[in-house]
C-alpha cells in the first residue's frame, strides 16, 4: 500500500482496493463452484465405472456358474436320455449368458476407439425387422403391443450390424422399463432426403434431470445391471454415419401416458427400398401395421 501524496485521493484508493477485493472474491467463488462441479462429476463417473466393472464381472462369472452347475448335475445322472434332456435345457441358458458376457466385453473393448464402418446399401425395413426379432423373446414375455408405421421409400448407405445394435439397445431398454401389455411404436418417415426412425414406448419415462445425460459414458439412470455404455456407444455409431440421435420423454397424468421416444436421423440414398416385412414378428408381438 502506497500512501498518496494528495490526501484527497485517499478515499479513491480505498474504493479501488474494495472493488479489487470484491472482484477477487467473485472470481474465487466462481472458480470454487467450477472445481466443486468437476470433482462431483469425476466422483460420479468413478462410482459409475466401479458399478460397470462389477456388472461385467457378474456377467463374465455367470456362464461359468451355469457350466459348473450343469457338469455337477450331469455327473449325478447316469441315464443317457436324461443327460441329453439336461443338455437341451441347459444349452439356451449357457448360450444367453455367454452372449451377454461377450457383448459387455466388446462394449468395453470398443470404448474410446474410432468407429470403423463397413457400409452397404441396406433396407431399413430389414434392419428394423431383424432388430425386433432379436428382442422378440423379451417382448413376448411382456406381451408387448407393437405398432409399425413404415413410411420410408429409400435404402440407406449404412453399416447394418452397427445400426441393428443401436436399435436393439434402445428396444431392450424400452422393453425392460415397460409394464406388461404396454405399447411399442416403430415409425419411419422421409423429408428432404433425410430418413427419420422413431422408437417409442409407453408406460415409462426418463426424469428431466437424467434426460440430457443418457448418452454420457457410464450413466445408467439407476438401471439394474446396466453398464452405462449402451446409449453412449449407440450415439457414436449413429454420428459415425453422419446421423443424429435425440431422446424425448414425458411423465403423464397416469402411467399409461408416460412415454420415451428416440428419434434417429440418417441421409437417404437414391435407391428405393422394396423390402416387405415378413410374418415372423407375429410370434413375439401383437402387431398392428399402418401402411
Amino acid at each position: 500500500w502506497i500512501w498518496p501524496e494528495n490526501p484527497l485521493l485517499l478515499p479513491v484508493g480505498f474504493v479501488g482496493f474494495s472493488i479489487a477485493m470484491t472482484y477477487s472474491t467473485i472470481i474465487w467463488t466462481e472458480q470454487k463452484k467450477e472445481l466443486t462441479k468437476k470433482w462431483e462429476l469425476e466422483s460420479a463417473q468413478l462410482s459409475a465405472a466401479v458399478d460397470t466393472i462389477q456388472t461385467v464381472a457378474h456377467a463374465v462369472r455367470r456362464p461359468f456358474t451355469f457350466i459348473k452347475m450343469f457338469i455337477d448335475t450331469l455327473q449325478s445322472v447316469k441315464d443317457a436320455q436324461e443327460q441329453k434332456q439336461l443338455l437341451i435345457i441347459a444349452k439356451p441358458e449357457i448360450e444367453q449368458a455367454t452372449s451377454s458376457a461377450e457383448s459387455l466385453i466388446q462394449e468395453l473393448l470398443n470404448l474410446g476407439k474410432p468407429v470403423q464402418l463397413q457400409t452397404t446399401l441396406t433396407s431399413m425395413t430389414s434392419v428394423i425387422e431383424k432388430s425386433l426379432l432379436m428382442v422378440g423373446q423379451a417382448a413376448k414375455g411382456k406381451q408387448v403391443n407393437l405398432l409399425l408405421t413404415l413410411n420410408h421409400k429409400h435404402q440407406l448407405e449404412i453399416d447394418s450390424s452397427k445400426i441393428e445394435r443401436v436399435f436393439v439397445n434402445i428396444l431392450q431398454n424400452a422393453i425392460e422399463a415397460m409394464p406388461h401389455r404396454a405399447g411399442l411404436t416403430v415409425q419411419t418417415s422421409e423429408s428432404e432426403s433425410k430418413m427419420n426412425v422413431f422408437l417409442r414406448n409407453t408406460g415409462s419415462f426418463i426424469e428431466i434431470e437424467d434426460l440430457h445425460k443418457i448418452f454420457d459414458k457410464f450413466h445408467t439412470s439407476g438401471k439394474a445391471n446396466g453398464t452405462g455404455l449402451g446409449l453412449h456407444i449407440s450415439k457414436q455409431f449413429v454420428e459415425a454415419h453422419g446421423g443424429k440421435i435425440e431422446c424425448r420423454s414425458k411423465r403423464g397424468a397416469s402411467p399409461n401416458e408416460n412415454f420415451v421416444e428416440f428419434q434417429i436421423t440418417f441421409d437417404c440414398s437414391n435407391f428405393l427400398d422394396s423390402t416387405n416385412l415378413g410374418h415372423q414378428l407375429d410370434r413375439y408381438f401383437s402387431v398392428v401395421k399402418n401402411d
